[in-house]
């Protein structure tokens, strides 16, 4: 398990094609702004090079809110940029030999669409899980089906570790989402999407606010 307990309530994931020509980096610093917690970079197309620096401006920004860097998939350009963590799909390399090589105190999450892969991902270390999808998402072809909160919580109750909900989901879905018993809300295209990336982080935030109880 890692030593670092990132707050993964408001969980950003960076995409390119949601955010329409918009300056990702500035995406992110007024994402950052609004009250995102942890922010994964999701980047399928570019180059190692360019994902690293990409990564590099980011932890610069993560830094200054306290919040999390994650990379997606890339353990090499984790490592490389120095990011927090790392977050594995199920056909990346296991989480146990992302934590030998990122070490202790690194965060490695991975993705679940099952209890079984929950249970998986736990076992073999995983600090946090991804469940979904929620509802359908452009983000992310060829998904599995969505699971709808019934679904989310039943597998996110099949673990000890902490867990996300992602898929299609808008700042109207968050309060159920957290009273399901998720620990956050990951996000992409509401955010990235968004005429105002801060004013849309702001409303997930009040409605994760509202599931938890915390005014």
């Amino acid at each position: 398990m890692s030593l670092f307990k990132p707050d993964l309530s408001l969980y950003l994931v960076t995409d390119k094609q949601s955010a329409r020509g918009k300056d990702l980096l500035e995406v992110v610093e007024s994402a950052l702004q609004g009250g995102v917690t942890t922010v994964q970079v999701r980047d399928k197309d570019s180059g190692a090079f360019e994902i690293v620096t990409f990564c590099k401006a980011v932890k610069l920004m993560t830094d200054r809110f306290d919040a999390a860097l994650i990379v997606d998939d890339r353990v090499d350009v984790a490592i490389a940029a120095g990011a927090d963590g790392v977050h594995l799909g199920d056909q990346d390399i296991p989480p146990g030999l992302a934590r030998s090589l990122m070490g202790r105190g690194a965060i490695i999450g991975a993705t679940a669409a099952s209890i079984e892969m929950a249970m998986e991902a736990e076992e073999q270390g995983a600090d946090y899980i991804g469940v979904g999808p929620f509802k359908p998402t452009s983000t992310k072809p060829g998904h599995a089906d969505p699971l709808g909160i019934e679904g989310l919580a039943r597998i996110g109750s099949s673990v000890s570790i902490p867990w996300v909900a992602i898929g299609g989901i808008t700042a109207r879905d968050a309060e159920a989402i957290i009273r399901a018993g998720a620990s956050g809300i990951a996000v992409a295209s509401a955010i990235c999407g968004a005429e105002d990336p801060k004013t849309a982080a702001e409303e997930i935030k009040r409605a994760i606010k509202e599931g938890i109880g915390v005014s």
